[in-house]
């Protein structure tokens, strides 16, 4: 597999999740959690710090399924502050 790089840029406010196979093919009989799923699941802890959605996302990947993990799970997420000093534009709607 070739790996190509990229930039992505992040207004402050807004986070970057990055999970390993471990996280979306965690299974509950035969179906696993997918992207659907955890579009459900981030909706519901967008307002959380990185650590707490970190810890989210981590706790239902674990609890999805009875058995225990056969696979990693790793869990990564980034959220965009705003740099020390700058004023947030409460006009944007983010507060950092």
């Amino acid at each position: 597999r070739r790996y190509v790089p990229d930039t992505i840029e992040l207004c402050p406010g807004q986070s970057l999740l990055s999970v390993t196979d471990g996280v979306l093919e965690r299974r509950r009989g035969s179906r696993m959690l997918g992207e659907q799923d955890m579009d459900a699941l981030l909706a519901e802890c967008r307002c959380l710090s990185a650590a707490a959605m970190a810890t989210a996302v981590q706790r239902a990947a674990v609890e999805y399924a009875p058995n225990p993990p056969e696979d990693d799970i790793a869990v990564l997420v980034l959220r965009a502050v705003h740099p020390p000093g700058a004023v947030p534009d409460a006009a944007s709607g983010s507060g950092g």
